[in-house]
């Protein structure tokens, strides 16, 4: 797996991912997801790094998860995405985004 020079930024994770997924390699997107989740979830000062990017992450994440079959942590992730949106309207397309997701994944389990 190559090391990232973009330590402090999600998009080389998650658009890795996102081509492992287009390949169909959801357990090698999930490494990368997990790594990427690690490694940005704390910053150099002690608090969440950058949270938008973190949520793109976990919402990509759950995809990945939703095509693995762990519907269980699909949930937990989507709900981290939610959390970590902005409030208002600078969030309200990833927010949107997630809980289309989240409706989807509740139709598709019969709920």
């Amino acid at each position: 797996m190559p090391i990232f020079l973009f330590d402090s930024h999600a998009d080389p994770y998650r658009l890795y991912a996102e081509f492992e997924m287009s390949q169909k390699n959801y357990s090698r997107a999930r490494s990368i997801l997990f790594l990427g989740a690690q490694s940005l979830s704390v910053s150099s000062d002690g608090g969440l790094g950058n949270r938008g990017d973190l949520a793109r992450l976990y919402y990509t994440w759950a995809i990945c998860e939703w095509h693995l079959g762990d519907i269980i942590r699909a949930e937990v992730l989507f709900d981290h995405s939610l959390r970590l949106t902005d409030a208002g309207e600078n969030g309200s397309e990833i927010r949107s985004l997630i809980l289309y997701a989240i409706a989807r994944l509740e139709y598709a389990r019969g709920e």
